[in-house]
């Protein structure tokens, strides 16, 4: 008997296809921020905390460019009443990722 294959899957499939060289590209871009704040972080006479790096990092024109564009590939307009706390959620949790 043939699977039934449902809308939700094939959008889901065609999601990871067309955000496959983005991910690759923001894998790459992360890798080199995470470099640099490690650089920041160890060169400083006085260390910052885990946190002081997120919250710099997050505040950062890379973190909210690029948690705009995960927003925009999610479908959310910027006219929305919640995009501003999508965007810095977002934001943090990449800032998270690369400290």
């Amino acid at each position: 008997m043939q699977r039934k294959i449902r809308k939700e899957e094939i959008a889901m499939n065609v999601a990871d296809i067309l955000t496959k060289p983005l991910q690759i590209a923001s894998a790459i871009l992360d890798r080199d921020v995470a470099r640099t704040i490690h650089k920041l972080k160890f060169s400083n006479p006085e260390p910052i905390t885990r946190e002081e790096a997120i919250e710099a990092i997050a505040e950062s024109k890379w973190a909210r460019n690029w948690a705009a564009s995960m927003l925009r590939l999610a479908g959310v307009s910027p006219m929305e009443p919640d995009y501003e706390e999508r965007l810095e959620e977002l934001a943090r949790k990449v800032a998270e990722k690369v400290v």
